[in-house]
């Protein structure tokens, strides 16, 4: 582990130790994301290691803290959509919520070069997020298959993502869902080098990505899932700190690149 996740795998232990002898000594319980799941989901420990991840990556940067909430969101709509169980929804949604944490790792001229192109060397340093990702999260156990989602998001049906290469039923769905629920999010935001694109201009390009970079059935499905509810609104922050519950019922919904590459 390099020195970076172990400040990241450190910081996150203080956090976390602190917080969790406070609810410990108030008797809070663990807790579900989604109704119907077999048992609760999220116990305290992991929804505050979740919460202080949250907090450090939005030291590092806002834009993408916001993003990975929004994904959660889209991704549990989309995995909803696609009638899985109520736990493959949880996990799906867990991993888009943390499918960007491996930023945390990545140095600071990353964010303050935001404006212009990258660099091939910082490029090549932005691709490693998933990586730094999976290893931060193994550190606190977190679900084998959750991992691979992390790890995987950034892959496409030809072959050409990365990190590793896969193709098409090579990458697991969970990432296939996060991929198309990623992708969107980064086209219909304002982001410092980009104008958010309107709905029906953002239905397009996925369209246009769809066969070539993400999975056709699943671009078809959430298409008519935006379609249907539209896009989310703005979230509070303590709505994911340590509730975590983002049933999609009780979002507002309405709310303002086209690129995939971040």
């Amino acid at each position: 582990m390099n020195r970076g996740i172990h400040f990241v795998v450190n910081t996150t232990h203080f956090y976390f130790t602190k917080k969790a002898n406070y609810l410990s000594q108030y008797g809070h319980r663990p807790y579900n994301i989604h109704p119907g799941s077999r048992e609760p989901y999220l116990s305290a420990d992991k929804a505050l290691v979740l919460a202080t991840l949250a907090f450090i990556l939005g030291l590092k940067d806002p834009y993408t803290e916001g993003h990975v909430r929004r994904v959660a969101v889209y991704a549990g709509r989309l995995a909803a959509r696609l009638g899985l169980h109520p736990d493959e929804v949880n996990d799906i949604r867990l991993g888009g919520l943390l499918h960007d944490v491996g930023k945390i790792g990545l140095s600071d001229r990353i964010f303050r070069h935001k404006e212009v192109s990258l660099s091939k060397q910082m490029t090549a340093e932005v691709r490693r997020h998933p990586y730094i990702g999976r290893a931060i999260l193994k550190q606190f156990k977190f679900p084998p298959h959750v991992l691979d989602y992390v790890l995987y998001h950034h892959e496409r049906i030809d072959g050409s993502g990365y990190p590793c290469g896969l193709k098409a039923d090579q990458i697991p769905l969970g990432a296939k869902i996060i991929s198309v629920a990623d992708c969107f999010d980064a086209i219909v935001t304002d982001r410092p080098y980009q104008k958010g694109k309107g709905l029906t201009e953002a239905l397009a390009t996925l369209e246009h990505l769809s066969g070539k970079f993400l999975c056709p059935d699943i671009v078809d499905i959430f298409s008519a899932e935006i379609l249907a509810h539209g896009k989310i609104g703005a979230l509070p922050k303590k709505h994911y700190a340590l509730r975590l519950s983002l049933d999609t019922k009780d979002h507002q919904f309405g709310r303002k690149n086209t690129t995939c590459e971040h």
